[in-house]
């Protein structure tokens, strides 16, 4: 009778005492948080560059002539660009000059300021911080401190529009 009762309580510490412990519990899924509002329009396609304006005349050719119309006074190599925004904050700018030249790009990193009114941009170690004053589905538009052929300061309002 001694084996019966100490077999039935082995057997009962087997079922019940005895869970297997788990050191390794199954991974949670990583927890991404979704892209906001403004980096989803801004990373949904390339922009392309339409207009740029100061707000006063400037010489960005180094013609002599000062106008409020930058985009006029850039060359085709300047105007004939695109703009990629990448949702990991990189970036890349292409063009082929009106088709004068073969393609080519360069990259550029970007960042949003805390509440993504600002975009900064480096390209090549230089760092651009632009007001947005429209993003939306169709339109981008900036503005930023610049200077023109004279190292003569403005503010450059650039348009972008969607490719």
């Amino acid at each position: 009778m001694k084996k019966i009762i100490l077999s039935m309580a082995v057997l009962a510490v087997l079922f019940t005492g005895c869970k297997k412990k788990d050191d390794n519990p199954a991974p949670s899924s990583p927890t991404t948080t979704p892209p906001s509002a403004k980096t989803t329009l801004l990373t949904s396609h390339a922009w392309t560059y339409t207009a740029a304006s100061a707000d006063k005349p400037v010489d960005i050719d180094g013609d002599g002539n000062s106008s409020t119309n930058v985009y006029s006074q850039e060359g085709i190599c300047k105007t004939d660009v695109d703009y990629t925004f990448n949702s990991n904050k990189s970036g890349k700018v292409s063009g082929d000059c009106g088709g004068a030249t073969a393609p080519s790009s360069w990259g550029f990193a970007w960042t949003f300021n805390a509440s993504e009114t600002v975009i900064t941009t480096t390209v090549a170690g230089q760092i651009t911080t632009m007001t947005i004053l429209q993003l939306d589905a169709t339109t981008l538009k900036v503005s930023y401190a610049d200077t023109d052929d004279n190292d003569l300061p403005f503010t450059n309002t650039t348009t972008f529009i969607k490719k």
